[in-house]
């Protein structure tokens, strides 16, 4: 068995595009959040187990196993349709990552699953927003020393830049800066 060669690029131009294509692969894994890759390994591994269960072919799938496979998911009972259409959305984008056509946009598969949204959903829980006076009930709550301060300026920071728990968790002291009109939160 011979044993691979690497290509490694000798002249300067090619050295500079190696490297740029290294910081594209950067960018493509930066553009979604750990959680969300979390989320897509684990649905996908659930597909295709349960693919392998059943002697079906995951990748690339046939629009008819991706339905059989949200059909059996829906009347286990045991998921949510938010889940199940999480669960295509990552079947989606293994497809499209392995440069094959997703199954999932397929018409058949679309109506199976408003069918489970329509049958399983639950109504969407419209939650109060918070407004100024709970903002400023919750602040007072906050003590004098480090942890308070601390929780203090996390209320208030999220509160006026509208964040999400995700994002204000995320937030670095980098992120901010003071100017003369008030704080920039990149």
């Amino acid at each position: 068995m011979s044993k691979r060669k690497e290509i490694v690029p000798t002249t300067p131009g090619l050295v500079e595009l190696a490297q740029t294509a290294t910081r594209a692969r950067s960018y493509i894994d930066a553009s979604r959040s750990p959680a969300t890759l979390r989320a897509y390994r684990s649905d996908w591994a659930h597909f295709d187990s349960w693919c392998d269960e059943h002697n079906l072919v995951a990748l690339p799938a046939e629009p008819a196993v991706v339905a059989m496979y949200l059909t059996d998911l829906a009347d286990s009972g045991d998921f949510k349709a938010s889940t199940l259409s999480r669960r295509l959305v990552s079947i989606a984008q293994a497809h499209k990552a392995a440069g094959h056509k997703s199954p999932t946009s397929d018409e058949t598969l679309r109506l199976v699953n408003a069918g489970i949204r329509r049958t399983i959903g639950t109504a969407t829980r419209q939650v109060r927003p918070t407004v100024t006076e709970d903002i400023r009930a919750m602040v007072a709550t906050c003590g004098d020393d480090p942890a308070g301060i601390r929780d203090r300026a996390l209320l208030l920071i999220g509160f006026a830049a509208a964040l999400r728990r995700s994002e204000l968790a995320d937030l670095n002291v980098d992120d901010i800066e003071q100017t003369r009109d008030g704080l920039v939160v990149t």
